[in-house]
């Protein structure tokens, strides 16, 4: 009666370890499926933040073309007006000195 008890015993313990082996078992599944899942969320938060990134780069390059070239324009058109205005400003001081003498 004891070897029946034993045996009975023996049985209820295998299935109480089958019972925590497959409790485990579906435990680590579910950690290693949360696991891909967060992966693949990082993975697509990186691409957007790359996509984003390139967006504006494309965009700030394209304001500075715009900047450079506006720049270049005035510049140039400073340089072309440089004779009228020392001319100008030339005119303007024989004026000034012809004043004054008169005025003496």
């Amino acid at each position: 009666m004891i070897a029946v008890i034993k045996g009975y015993a023996l049985q209820a313990a295998c299935l109480v370890l089958l019972g925590l082996l497959l409790t485990q078992t579906w435990r680590l599944h579910s950690e290693q499926r949360d696991h891909a899942q967060l992966r693949a969320d990082v993975a697509e938060a990186d691409r957007a933040r790359a996509t984003a990134a390139l967006k504006h780069e494309a965009t700030t390059s394209l304001k500075e073309f715009g900047h450079a070239a506006a720049t270049q324009e005035n510049s140039d058109a400073f340089t072309l007006s440089a004779p009228v205005r020392d001319g100008r400003d030339h005119t303007r001081c024989r004026l000034d000195a012809r004043r004054a003498v008169s005025t003496l």
